[in-house]
This record gives C-alpha cells, sequence and structure tokens, in this order.
C-alpha cells in the first residue's frame, strides 16, 4: 500500500492480483489464464503499472478526441511585428508580409 493518497487510490483492490501473480510466479499457470499462440510463445496477462494506466487514460481520451468536430478559428500572424502594413502612412499602404513565417504556420497548424 502507498502512503499516498493518488496512488492508493489509483490501485485500490490490485493488491489481490498482486498477491495471486506472485503466488503463482514460476509455476505452471492453468490454461485460462495464459493463451497459446504458438507451441514456443505465451501470452500472459499485463501488469497493471502506472505506464499501463496512463497509456489507457490516454488512448480513451484520444478516443473522444476524435468523436469530436472541433470548431475553431486559426490566426495567422503576417509578420513578428503583428503589424499589417510597413508604413500605414503611405499611399496606397504596402502590407508587411513574412511569407516563411506565414508559410510555417500553417505548416504547423496542419493546413499545408
Amino acid at each position: 500500500e502507498s502512503a499516498w493518497p493518488f496512488l492508493a487510490d489509483r490501485f485500490a483492490g490490485r493488491s489481490e492480483e498482486r498477491d495471486e501473480r506472485r503466488r503463482s510466479f514460476g509455476s505452471t499457470a492453468a490454461p485460462e489464464d495464459m493463451m497459446m499462440t504458438s507451441p514456443s510463445k505465451v501470452k500472459r496477462a499485463q501488469r497493471a503499472t502506472v505506464s499501463t494506466e496512463f497509456r489507457q487514460q490516454l488512448q480513451s481520451l484520444m478516443g473522444q478526441i476524435r468523436t469530436t468536430t472541433p470548431h475553431f478559428v486559426r490566426c495567422i500572424k503576417p509578420n513578428k511585428f503583428c503589424s499589417p502594413y510597413v508604413d500605414p502612412t503611405a499611399s496606397p499602404p504596402v502590407p508587411l508580409f513574412d511569407r516563411p513565417s506565414v508559410a510555417e504556420q500553417l505548416a504547423y497548424q496542419g493546413v499545408l
């Protein structure tokens, strides 16, 4: 048992599973405990670790994200100064547009 409440809560009820695995370690497991994939390979139950819990939670979150339809506005900065014109008083005003920066922003957002 962990002294940290978060970990104790996350793995509550698993001490019995862990004890059972320790008792059966090195012994011949029952056929229902393992599945034969080939004569030389044996598939065993996966251990419950923090990494396993994290992966399962991440897969669940990604599944929820994939089922949604996000709507948002992409803002593209035309230059590093966030200014629309080189000289706004000029007639006609000359736009200040940094093409490589805009292309990079579009690429990061998955547009290009």
